[in-house]
């Protein structure tokens, strides 16, 4: 019984990433989306002074480096 509820849950949860992607659908949820990542996202190329230097030392590959400069 226990193992139904649990395949309920898992449907529950699809369904409602499917409503979800369905909703993002289309031209103008394409523009808003689009929009909204503008606004909140910054590639590393938009990115200037201590905001890049942050972002740069976040990266696995510059770990010794920084580590270095400490």
């Amino acid at each position: 019984m226990d193992k139904q509820y649990e395949a309920l849950t898992r449907l529950r949860d699809l369904m409602e990433t499917m409503k979800k992607n369905q909703e993002l659908r289309g031209g103008v949820q394409l523009e808003k989306r689009m929009a909204e990542r503008a606004a909140t996202h910054k590639t590393w190329r938009q990115m200037k002074g201590m905001q890049l230097a942050m972002h740069e030392m976040n990266h696995p590959g510059n770990k010794p480096f920084v580590i270095g400069l400490g």
